[in-house]
């Protein structure tokens, strides 16, 4: 029988082995439910009824076969980035365990 959780946990070193840089946080929008209005709504995690967020991330692994992505995550609060290093263009994304989405 197939996994009948609504996201799948995985490590942050087996989905970007090289690391990965974070360049903007946003809410995700509920395109449905902001019809007819001025304000958009958020999506709201199916399970915890938390607010969902939207990092968007670079990959600087050669191998990749896209540089840019995003990765949701569940958070009560804005996610914050990490302060940016002198040396980097990019804010280093920490390694932490996070959900695939499905």
């Amino acid at each position: 029988m197939a996994l009948q959780a609504p996201a799948i946990p995985v490590e942050f070193g087996f989905v970007f082995p090289a690391g990965a840089y974070a360049e903007s946080v946003e809410p995700v929008a509920d395109f449905e439910a902001s019809k007819g209005r001025a304000d958009k709504v958020q999506v709201r995690d199916k399970t915890s009824g938390q607010p969902v967020w939207v990092v968007h991330v670079y990959d600087p692994d050669p191998q990749a076969r896209t540089k840019s992505t995003k990765v949701k995550i569940v958070s009560s609060a804005v996610p914050t980035l990490p302060e940016p290093l002198l040396h980097l263009p990019r804010r280093q994304a920490h390694r932490c365990s996070r959900r695939l989405e499905r």
